[in-house]
């Protein structure tokens, strides 16, 4: 990936100044395969870190999966339009691809331990392999109902606090610094609870908190002052990451040592796929029937979500009573 952005910004400097218009094309086709392999990357990072982690400190990775993606945000786009209102796309580009390589140098310094080659034997992973598994297809239900609350707002905080008269510059300003600041809190607050409640009982807590907070959303949506409304957003935007850490912690309990990154990667495309859904169905939401009711319908559904979560943490502690981090093979 580092290697494709600095060759799409040495190919532009070296064309000379070329407008981003005429360069557009190649520019997207770089872009798209720079996507294609960021994800068959973090597929990668996935099996390597649900392998190498064990149970107790799967929370704190995922704090570090978590926290780094709003890092990576900060830098990645931020950053980069530093760069490039200084010194021009082409050298953003090129730059970009250079902090890539920087950041990657730690990994050179790791030895993985061998593979244990009884469990590997001649199995080849696939995704009928994990959609057959009763874990996936079990992390598959917990993991949408968890998130749907989430995915149907997730949109509608800038709309909303646009509508309540901030100005477009203000929002974006306001986004950025605390978008990433109240992830990053709630990030080390979800290591801190999934220490302190094992498996799918953090889930269910971090859950509940963001039942209260959408609830409280729901309330004071329609005259709530713009302070009251960027607190609450504050809040969900923290209450959301932790939620992730959660959630993600408890995911990779469920998937297998033979192919953990494919596992983990169809939790996460799950998700994708729900957070699309989510989007346009939070949007159509807003539009008829007003932001209070998307928001008490989120909150709806995260206590159901709740609910359930909770029913389910009773009952895989009475029935098997699992140690944090054991495996799955079947």
């Amino acid at each position: 990936m580092a290697a494709i952005l600095v060759m799409m910004g040495l190919l532009a400097s070296v064309t000379g100044h070329v407008s981003l218009g005429s360069f557009a094309v190649w520019l997207l086709a770089g872009l798209l395969l720079a996507a294609v392999v960021s994800a068959s990357t973090d597929v990668v990072c996935d099996g390597f870190t649900v392998e190498q982690l064990a149970g107790q400190r799967r929370g704190w990775g995922n704090v570090v999966q978590v926290g780094g993606s709003y890092v990576g945000a900060m830098l990645g786009a931020g950053g980069f339009l530093l760069v490039a209102g200084k010194a021009g796309w082409p050298t953003a580009l090129a730059a970009a691809g250079l902090t890539i390589v920087l950041l990657g140098l730690p990994m050179l310094l790791l030895r993985e331990p061998p593979r244990d080659q009884a469990l590997a034997g001649d199995h080849r992973p696939g995704l009928l392999y994990a959609l057959r598994r009763p874990q996936v297809q079990t992390g598959l239900l917990l993991m949408l109902l968890s998130s749907v609350g989430m995915r149907l707002t997730l949109g509608m905080f800038g709309p909303l606090i646009l509508d309540r008269g901030m100005s477009l510059e203000q929002v974006g300003w306001l986004f950025s610094s605390l978008h990433i600041g109240a992830g990053l809190t709630g990030a080390v607050l979800g290591g801190v609870l999934v220490r302190s409640a094992l498996g799918w009982r953090a889930v269910w807590i971090a859950v509940g908190l963001k039942a209260g907070v959408l609830l409280a959303l729901s309330l004071t949506a329609p005259a709530a002052s713009l302070t009251v409304l960027t607190i609450l957003v504050g809040l969900t935007f923290a209450v959301l990451s932790c939620v992730w850490v959660a959630l993600y912690s408890a995911l990779m309990n469920l998937t297998s040592p033979l192919q953990a990154g494919v596992d983990f990667t169809v939790f996460q495309s799950a998700d994708a796929l729900l957070a699309m859904a989510g989007g346009v169905a939070g949007g159509w939401l807003t539009e008829h029937l007003g932001y209070h009711f998307c928001f008490g319908l989120a909150s709806a559904l995260s206590v159901i979500a709740t609910g359930i979560v909770w029913r389910h943490a009773r009952m895989e502690k009475g029935v098997s009573s699992p140690v944090q981090g054991a495996v799955h093979v079947g």
